[in-house]
């Protein structure tokens, strides 16, 4: 919708106050509409808002109900963007491992639609649940555990190479 767009924008720009009444007001026709898609894309991007207003406790909240409308209806690749998000939401409220769980949620759904830009995305959200964890491994299928520090202190063309490779398909595990 024209109010969902308009938060976006909003936000991006550092009205968040703006962007906030915008998305609500948004949220509120998608729900009376029933269009249950565009209500998770506004819940998403209200979660953002949230987040960069730091109310991680309102940002949590509403990625929570994105993801409970997507395990519903089954959004994948959005699923999984919602996922990201929620699981950085919890990082903002110092719960790594719930993050960790939501992450490695959200890279099984984003492995299975194909979105490697996702899978980028929720790996480093895992790296720093891990890293507030305390676990500092990569573990890859097949057994091969590489050190995250050292992999850290590699440049950032063969990290990412590391990270993205899909033969590999690394996750973290504890």
């Amino acid at each position: 919708s024209a109010l969902r767009s308009l938060g976006g924008v909003l936000r991006r720009l550092g009205k968040l106050a703006e962007a906030r009444a915008s998305l609500e007001a948004a949220l509120e026709m998608e729900r009376a509409e029933g269009i249950r898609r565009n209500e998770v894309m506004c819940l998403e991007e209200l979660g953002e808002v949230q987040l960069d207003r730091g109310d991680n406790d309102a940002a949590v909240e509403a990625l929570t109900e994105a993801d409970a409308i997507c395990r519903e209806v089954g959004h994948g690749q959005m699923h999984a963007e919602v996922l990201e998000a929620l699981g950085r939401a919890h990082l903002a409220r110092s719960d790594p491992g719930t993050a960790r769980t939501t992450l490695e949620s959200g890279l099984k759904l984003a492995r299975q639609q194909g979105a490697r830009d996702v899978q980028v995305r929720l790996h480093r959200g895992l790296a720093d649940a891990c890293r507030d964890l305390g676990d500092h491994h990569l573990w890859i299928p097949g057994g091969v555990a590489l050190d995250q520090r050292a992999v850290s202190r590699l440049d950032p063309a063969h990290r990412e190479a590391l990270l993205e490779c899909e033969s590999l398909r690394p996750t973290i595990v504890g």
